[in-house]
């Protein structure tokens, strides 16, 4: 539903920070998978990968942004 998807993105951007960009993609699409009753573990396990490791090459490595990539001890 769309208060999922919506919390999803909530609780990304209240994660970032402190969790670093791993965690809080994972946490996004384990949110966001629950808003629809056709999601499958293995397919939004797939679809963080690849998110996680398109946003590290894309903005931490190609643009430089400074985005922690894990959570800072």
């Amino acid at each position: 539903s769309l208060f999922f998807v919506s919390a999803s993105l909530i609780v990304f951007a209240f994660a970032i920070q402190p969790l670093g960009v791993v965690i809080a993609i994972a946490l996004l699409v384990l949110v966001g998978s629950v808003a629809s009753r056709e999601s499958r573990p293995l397919e939004s396990a797939g679809a963080a990968l690849v998110l996680i490791v398109l946003t590290i090459v894309i903005f931490v490595w190609g643009v430089g942004l400074p985005i922690p990539v894990w959570p800072e001890l």
